[in-house]
């Protein structure tokens, strides 16, 4: 049986499946996939929200742990919810100064 998690925000009603049991989810990635994220140790799962995106573990009240595999490209995590769901990593970040030029 499934119960309806109803959570309102700014993009208006989302409507999330719960969960009767965690559902253990392994996503299997390519080195191609994470060309730009600077740490792989540092991936994770999210789930997007109508405030925005948050790690997926927190989809299950007493929360989770992530298991990274980087040799093997793999990342597992529990879920207690249905949504939208995206993996993120740090990347490198560059800043270059802005100059103007007067006159």
């Amino acid at each position: 049986m499934k119960r309806n998690c109803i959570l309102a925000g700014t993009l208006g009603i989302l409507i999330f499946y719960c969960f009767i049991a965690p559902i253990q989810v392994t996503i299997h990635y390519s080195q191609a996939d994470v060309r730009l994220v600077s740490d792989e140790a540092a991936l994770s799962l999210y789930q997007r929200t109508p405030e925005g995106w948050r790690e997926a573990i927190l989809t299950c009240p007493s929360g989770s742990a992530i298991l990274r595999q980087e040799e093997q490209n793999i990342l597992t995590a529990t879920i207690c919810q249905s949504g939208y769901f995206a993996l993120f990593g740090p990347t490198n970040k560059t800043f270059l100064p802005v100059v103007f030029r007067s006159g």
